[in-house]
């Protein structure tokens, strides 16, 4: 999907190209909605869900994305294309790979489960089981 991969003439895959890439920005949207995260993931997540859309727009609007940057050398034939969404999606996933690690405390906060209070009902219930 990025850099040409798996762009074809056959109309369905644009669909589930636009369907994949709008799957993964609400993903990213949702995750990053539940949770506390840092300015860096954010602006990570903010690029890759830019780049995202920017491609699913292009795809819905001229059916395909134009892909215009090519870094050949002059012995090194690169056969991948790419444009500036493209680049964003990179930053943006390299940015979450590299976010740095939650605090001990948040993490240990999320493995704590919350206390369930026993209720009058399951009192008499476990005295009536033994």
């Amino acid at each position: 999907m990025n850099f040409g991969l798996f762009s074809s003439d056959v109309n369905l895959m644009r669909w589930v190209l636009i369907a994949v890439a709008a799957a993964v920005c609400i993903w990213v949207w949702v995750w990053l909605r539940r949770t506390e995260h840092s300015k860096f993931a954010q602006v990570a997540a903010g690029f890759l869900i830019g780049g995202a859309l920017g491609n699913v727009i292009d795809r819905i609007a001229y059916g395909a994305v134009a892909d215009f940057l090519n870094m050949s050398l002059p012995n090194w034939q690169n056969p991948y294309s790419f444009n500036v969404a493209d680049i964003a999606i990179f930053i943006g996933a390299f940015g979450l790979f590299l976010q740095p690690p939650a605090k001990k405390e948040a993490v240990a906060e999320l493995r704590t489960e919350p206390v369930r209070r026993k209720k009058p009902s399951d009192k008499t219930r476990d005295e009536a089981n033994k």
